[in-house]
């Protein structure tokens, strides 16, 4: 876990570059990453993008609120889809 955690992920930085739709999901009760880092993902990232905001920790949250995330994961394709045959 060490050698991991020295890794550097510049994830905003990179993320400007991304012109593929992106969807954040993340959980404000998440016990590893701050939400306020998912929040500025979502802000850093170009349009199409959407956030999903769910409930549990780092580990729980997509398995306790799998109906939701699924139902917005196939909203968030099928809306992705159009936006990028339109550019």
């Amino acid at each position: 876990m060490r050698f991991v955690s020295r890794l550097r992920y510049d994830t905003i930085h990179r993320l400007r570059d991304v012109r593929a739709p992106v969807l954040v999901i993340h959980s404000p009760d998440d016990d590893v990453v701050p939400f306020k880092h998912g929040r500025r993902l979502f802000d850093a990232a170009l349009e199409p993008k959407a956030m999903l905001e769910i409930a549990g920790g780092h580990n729980d949250g997509l398995v306790f609120v799998r109906e939701e995330w699924v139902a917005k994961l196939a909203e968030f394709l099928a809306n992705s889809e159009s936006a990028v045959g339109s550019r």
